[in-house]
């Protein structure tokens, strides 16, 4: 069942949309009179639609509006001000006084949209997967091969510094250059310069999108390429950040992404990890930041890739996290 955010300061308005909306059936429906009350819920319980009133007691509906913009759920603004008068952004607007068929039907197109574009997406990964299964199979044991060879889990067991160049590793070269390009004369890309149906398509299974919330607070998977879901042996879209990850090890993974939040350029972590599948792994993470203002980051677009080191017994318990930074790659 989809969930619908009303927020306004007029009772009898909210309560005229909340009815409405219950009566469908369609939507678990939420309501919120300010936006202190509102925020909160925009980053813990995500709508998959916010109705905004433009009377709000400590914020203006367009500035709260954007705020919910900044982490991707759509908004039906409503308002009693002439066309004429208003500075609406982009917003999808519905006059007061309100008439119940074209809030259901601006609502529902607004709920279908978000839906399609996250659904086209999904597809492009699924469909991905198997034809990327056979080659990213090969690599994996290809990996695992040099790594034995070379003698890297032995380097990285005397605590040395692995030696490691990004640059060397096609997947994420790519991907910083995609962001290069995208981020042009600015200080990072724009969350809508991303466009997933122009990306390499070798690129999506290993790409992972990340919602920043409250300010780096939480940090949560909005998308995981299939690679990174095969590698770890978990669904990370959808999910916080820790919900999925241990406790001892979720602040580390919340400092690295603080990092990219903080300097707002890539960060490289290099870690290692005993999988679900009791997998001894290496995983590369180049941290690309996103914004929707061009000042904040936002949301962070992360390439991975993995060195398996081969099967690890459970009862020789996890790796050590002995991770490697480098900080201001681009």
């Amino acid at each position: 069942m989809q969930h619908i955010l009303v927020i306004g300061g007029e009772p009898a308005v909210c309560h005229l949309v909340r009815s409405a909306l219950q009566q469908d059936g369609r939507y678990r429906v939420t309501q919120a009179s300010s936006s202190k009350e509102a925020l909160p819920l925009l980053g813990h319980d995500r709508p998959s639609l916010a109705i905004i009133d433009s009377s709000l007691p400590d914020m203006t509906g367009i500035e709260l509006a954007e705020r919910a913009r900044r982490q991707d759920v759509p908004v039906l603004l409503l308002t009693d001000r002439p066309a004429a008068e208003r500075a609406d952004r982009g917003f999808v607007t519905l006059g007061k006084p309100i008439v119940l068929d074209d809030l259901l039907q601006r609502s529902r197109a607004l709920i279908a949209e978000a839906k399609q574009q996250h659904h086209l997406l999904r597809e492009s990964l699924r469909r991905l997967k198997a034809g990327c299964g056979g080659v990213y199979g090969a690599l994996k044991q290809a990996s695992a091969t040099i790594a034995q060879i070379g003698g890297e889990r032995s380097d990285v067991g005397r605590g040395d510094k692995p030696s490691y160049d990004f640059r060397s590793d096609p997947i994420l070269r790519e991907a910083l250059a995609y962001w290069r390009a995208k981020r042009a004369r600015r200080a990072m890309p724009m969350r809508r310069d991303i466009d997933p149906a122009e990306l390499p398509k070798h690129l999506l299974p290993h790409l992972l999108l990340i919602d920043v919330v409250d300010g780096g607070e939480r940090f949560h998977f909005r998308l995981a390429g299939t690679a990174i879901v095969d590698a770890f042996g978990a669904e990370f879209t959808g999910k916080h950040a820790d919900e999925l990850i241990k406790a001892e090890r979720i602040a580390h993974l919340h400092r690295y992404y603080r990092m990219v939040i903080e300097a707002r350029r890539p960060v490289l972590i290099r870690s290692r990890y005993l999988t679900t599948k009791a997998v001894d792994m290496t995983a590369n993470r180049l941290l690309l930041p996103l914004s929707q203002d061009g000042v904040q980051v936002n949301m962070i677009l992360g390439a991975l890739t993995f060195e398996f080191m081969g099967a690890c017994a459970t009862e020789r318990g996890e790796p050590p996290d002995e991770t490697t930074t480098y900080i201001d790659v681009a």
